[in-house]
């Protein structure tokens, strides 16, 4: 069971996973889910993690209804897939390369993330989060950029991850029919 909190919780286990993973390329402070509008153009080695876009998830659109303990009918939860993008910030080109490749392998790595990995509303349950590369055309990246007035490019890459799923608070009276009756006669 996954509430409203449920996107800000997988954005949190994301950067969780980079900033224990990075082997002291960067401080785990240095790691951060800013918008590139936001980070200022200093030379401080920084990782930016930034949640660009969300979609319904059209593949889980027709789930059933789910069956409460009360015996209501719950409607299907709402599934979303994310799109973050990952931005390398340094003084250096070679070292901006580096803390790219370094969160690239650990996503790579960590494609599905489950079990303990997963914080807030997710922990303890049997959720997955699938992340994937979603490389869009350069044209389509040039766009984004264009959004952070007044930053240049950096070298980023754009991530999906799938699924996240946001409860419905709709439910609805009635109990499913379990045995139907049949009468009928031979002519």
């Amino acid at each position: 069971m996954s509430d409203y909190t449920v996107i800000d919780d997988i954005t949190n286990t994301i950067l969780n996973l980079i900033k224990t993973n990075t082997g002291g390329l960067l401080p785990p402070s240095s790691i951060t889910a800013a918008s590139p509008a936001d980070i200022s153009d200093d030379t401080t080695p920084l990782l930016s993690l930034f949640l660009y876009q969300v979609n319904e998830n059209k593949h889980l659109k027709n789930l059933g209804m789910q069956e409460t303990n009360t015996g209501a009918l719950r409607y299907p939860p709402l599934s979303l897939n994310l799109y973050y993008l990952l931005t390398a910030y340094a003084s250096s080109r070679g070292t901006e390369h580096q803390i790219m490749g370094r969160a690239m392998q650990i996503l790579y790595d960590t494609a599905v993330i489950r079990g303990s990995l997963l914080q807030g509303s997710l922990a303890s349950t049997f959720e997955e989060l699938v992340v994937v590369m979603h490389p869009i055309p350069l044209e389509d990246l040039n766009k984004l950029w264009s959004m952070f007035v007044s930053k240049p490019y950096r070298l980023s890459m754009t991530y999906q991850v799938s699924t996240a799923l946001i409860d419905s608070t709709r439910e609805r009276g009635g109990e499913r029919v379990i045995q139907r009756s049949l009468n009928y006669t031979v002519p």
